[in-house]
C-alpha cells in the first residue's frame, strides 16, 4: 500500500515539474510595441488604453508597451476631475496577414498601433458653471 502511494506522489511531482518547467519567452518585438500618449498643453494627466480585451494605463508622455492586436484602440485620459479627452486609433495590419487576422482574429504581427497618440484635453461640461469655471484644488 505504502508502495503504491509514493509512486502516486512521484507521478504528481514529475507532472507538476512538467507544467512548472520554463517556456520559451516570445518574441517581445513581434507580438508588442512602445507607444507615447502626448496630452498637448496639460501635464500629468493619467491615461487608459483599451484594445480588445486588453487595458493599459500610463502617465501622459510616458512610454507604455502594449500587445500588437488587429482591434481599434480607445484611449482615455483624465487630469483631475474636471479635463478629460478620448480618441480612438486603427492599427495597421499588412494586406498579406488582414485577411486572416480579421477572419480568425488571431495574434497580428504586423499590426502597428501610431508610436505617438494625442488626446485634447477639455473641460468637462459639468465643471463650468454658467461662464465661471469651477475648479478645486
Amino acid at each position: 500500500m505504502k508502495f503504491k502511494f509514493f509512486i502516486a506522489i512521484l507521478a504528481a511531482a514529475t507532472l507538476q515539474a512538467c507544467t512548472a518547467a520554463p517556456k520559451k519567452a516570445e518574441d517581445s518585438s513581434r507580438h508588442y510595441q512602445q507607444i507615447s500618449v502626448m496630452t498637448p498643453g496639460v501635464t500629468g494627466a493619467h491615461c487608459f488604453l483599451q484594445s480588445g480585451d486588453m487595458t493599459y494605463t500610463a502617465r501622459a508622455n510616458s512610454p507604455v508597451v502594449v500587445r500588437r492586436a488587429p482591434d481599434d484602440m480607445a484611449v482615455s485620459c483624465f487630469k483631475g476631475p474636471h479635463m478629460a479627452g478620448h480618441v480612438s486609433v486603427k492599427p495597421t495590419v499588412a494586406p498579406v496577414e488582414a485577411a486572416r487576422v480579421f477572419a480568425d482574429r488571431q495574434d497580428c504581427e504586423s499590426c502597428t498601433y501610431p508610436e505617438s497618440i494625442s488626446v485634447v484635453l477639455a473641460l468637462r461640461p459639468q465643471s463650468v458653471e454658467k461662464n465661471n469655471i469651477r475648479i478645486m484644488q
